[in-house]
């Protein structure tokens, strides 16, 4: 969630845009939740996980409207620090899905001033 990493996704998003190219993004970090909605709301038209997470970011993408994904990355896009993009994010999206995602909170949450991933 460092906000350089997140300007740089973000980038890659544009970039395809404007070429009219699909983006896709391929790795576990969109098999978390929250990390979906981000990568969803900054443009990334196809994600990439383990089969067994594809259930659960279904479920998160039918209770979130995109227009409310593009809305929470560009606001994360404003924050300055891992912390603030995750207190931001996690807050946002828990707002939005009536189920308990602590533990994919917990799984992107900075660690000593820094993101694990």
């Amino acid at each position: 969630l460092h906000p350089t990493v997140l300007h740089c996704l973000n980038h890659i998003t544009t970039v395809a845009r404007n070429l009219n190219k699909p983006v896709r993004i391929c790795g576990e970090i969109s098999s978390n939740p929250f990390y979906a909605v981000l990568l969803l709301g900054m443009g990334f038209t196809q994600l990439s996980m383990n089969p067994l997470s594809i259930p659960m970011i279904r479920r998160v993408m039918r209770e979130i409207p995109m227009e409310a994904s593009r809305q929470i990355a560009q606001k994360a896009l404003t924050f300055i620090t891992a912390q603030k993009v995750h207190e931001y994010l996690t807050g946002e999206v828990a707002k939005l899905i009536p189920w308990d995602l602590s533990a994919y909170a917990k799984e992107i949450a900075p660690q000593n001033g820094r993101n694990a991933k």
